[in-house]
């Protein structure tokens, strides 16, 4: 073979034979994902053939951060296997093996994974899925969410950390209890720069997390929407910012009215009809779709048709709610934080009806009778006909001492028989009280007979007065067309909006039942057909119950980590 033009100096001249192929190079131990927990040494043999001459073959490790040669043999034959022992610290490692025939031809093995020792705890691993970096918005909500994974058993909880107090804090946390999870949260920040991230902590402790992202709360001046309440309502037109707004008050003059104790952080574009339910005797806000509305409060109910009425929260007795007053059939409450409060009428408990089983003689036990269970009468005692004798009676005749003796003689037998006329009198006193008693049961079992029946009908009357709301509006609004009749359009206008408003609150309270389900299928059957509504709903309104429809799938996820069909 002939070289032109080849520049003056020492080169180096390769002459292979033609058809010269590359080494072949295969890892016999340790063999793929090889565990040492007896020793920390590892043992390695790897062979290669070459079809002219194996000038080296090398072994290479990750030890030092990367892969790398650490021992290398030079057989200078076609075949050849290499042999080397290595110590290590527990960790994880891989290894490889290359060979490099006569022509500089080089075969690098595949990679393979040992471990030495147990393995140490791995981090969760953690993705922010929304929002994204550098977000800004004129909203004063934007929903968080975060995925997390643990491939080595399962997570503990997930958080979610923002700066709004001054350094990245948790600020909410999903506890779980499987290999995967996501956290969602939405959350309402004044106008602003934060910082947010995630993290994730397994049931061994270690806790992974990911890059931070920023988002931007831009200043808002749109007013929130309050035309569904009336009286006190605050003119938020009039406000000069939107901001830490104190005193706030929302108020139905038929129903009842909210103020807030606390300033409320940002207020700017709030749809306040949506969040806020007020009706008779009942107020709830939605606080899982506007977060700073979870602030304390004084809550007013009107016309309250409850002789006791008890406050509820969430189906429950109240134990956290201070009560102020009720007067008029108007009822005044202080409560921490939001949920939904209602009233009932307090239940009367009848009387018991049972004796004292350890009572005296004579009065009745505990014991059920077939005549209404106040007990069964003392039983009578056998009668013994009284004895007209002196001895009975302790009276000794001042005769003879012959008359005092006999009587004396006979004393045991009739001191008996007094003792019997003696109980049989008591056994008619008692007689004689336990039927007054049992009168005196009898009378109050009617009174609070009747009582019931009275509140029985006082809920019939009450529910039917929510039947009614709707009629009783619409025949406001006629009397008020009427008396007006040039604002015909604005009469229409507020019909229109009432029927809205009514199917609002259908949708909002079926949402609100389905979430003290605690069925998971039960759930799934309800939300279907809470879906079905939702997705005939216009795109404004479909808006306005997304984030009630993401309350129902976080309930689900943590109640059975399970996802739910949810595709609003």
């Amino acid at each position: 073979m002939l070289y032109y033009n080849v520049p003056a100096g020492i080169h180096e001249l390769i002459i292979t034979k033609e058809g010269d192929g590359v080494p072949a190079v295969s890892q016999d131990s340790p063999s793929p994902f090889f565990l040492s927990n007896e020793s920390s040494e590892v043992y390695f043999q790897c062979s290669a053939v070459d079809d002219y001459v194996i000038e080296s073959i090398s072994l290479l490790t990750n030890e030092s951060g990367t892969l790398s040669y650490v021992y290398t043999e030079s057989p200078n034959n076609k075949t050849y296997t290499l042999t080397h022992n290595l110590s290590f610290s527990n960790n994880t490692y891989e290894w490889a093996c290359s060979a490099t025939d006569n022509s500089s031809q080089t075969t690098m093995s595949s990679v393979r994974t040992f471990q030495v020792g147990t393995r140490p705890n791995q981090k969760p691993s953690v993705t922010l899925m929304s929002p994204a970096d550098n977000y800004s918005t004129i909203s004063t909500y934007a929903n968080f969410v975060c995925n997390a994974e643990d491939f080595e058993g399962e997570l503990d909880h997930i958080s979610l950390l923002t700066n709004e107090s001054g350094n990245l804090t948790p600020v909410y946390v999903v506890y779980t209890s499987v290999a995967s999870a996501t956290l969602i949260k939405g959350k309402a920040l004044a106008p602003g720069n934060y910082t947010w991230t995630c993290t994730a902590t397994d049931v061994g402790g270690v806790t992974g997390n990911t890059i931070n992202r920023t988002i931007e709360f831009l200043v808002n001046n749109t007013p929130p929407t309050s035309s569904s309440f009336d009286g006190d309502t605050t003119n938020f037109t009039e406000l000069i910012s939107y901001i830490n707004v104190s005193n706030v008050t929302l108020e139905d003059a038929a129903f009842g009215k909210i103020l807030f104790l606390e300033p409320l952080t940002t207020i700017a574009g709030l749809d306040f009809d949506s969040a806020i339910s007020i009706e008779g005797s009942r107020i709830e806000v939605n606080t899982t779709l506007f977060e700073q509305l979870n602030v304390s409060a004084q809550l007013t109910m009107y016309n309250v048709a409850f002789t006791n009425p008890r406050l509820l929260k969430d189906g429950e007795i109240c134990t956290e709610c201070t009560n102020i007053s009720y007067v008029n059939n108007t009822f005044t409450f202080v409560v921490p934080h939001f949920s939904v409060y209602e009233l009932e009428e307090t239940p009367v408990s009848p009387p018991s009806t049972g004796g004292d089983d350890s009572g005296g003689g004579g009065g009745g036990g505990g014991g059920s009778s077939p005549s209404g269970g106040f007990g069964a009468l003392p039983e009578e005692k056998p009668v013994v006909k009284e004895q007209k004798d002196n001895s009975i009676t302790g009276k000794v005749p001042e005769e003879t001492n012959t008359e005092t003796q006999a009587a004396q003689e006979q004393t045991p037998k009739e001191l008996g028989d007094a003792e019997i006329e003696v109980k049989r009198k008591d056994n008619r006193d008692d007689r004689k009280w336990f039927l007054i008693i049992s009168g005196l049961i009898g009378a109050l079992v009617i009174f609070t007979t009747v009582n019931r029946e009275k509140l029985e009908l006082m809920e019939k009357l009450q529910n039917g007065r929510k039947r009614l709301r709707s009629k009783l509006i619409l025949g406001k609004l006629k009397v008020r067309e009427k008396m007006n009749k040039g604002s015909m359009k604005k009469v229409k206008d507020r019909v229109k909006a009432s029927v809205q408003k009514e199917k609002k609150m259908t949708l909002r309270h079926r949402i609100h039942h389905l979430l003290k389900l605690r069925d998971l299928s039960e759930i799934q059957e309800h939300y279907e057909k809470i879906l079905d509504e939702y997705n005939s709903l216009s795109e404004d309104e479909k808006d306005k119950y997304y984030h009630d429809l993401l309350k129902v799938y976080e309930k689900v996820s943590n109640m059975e980590n399970k996802v739910l069909n949810f595709k609003p």
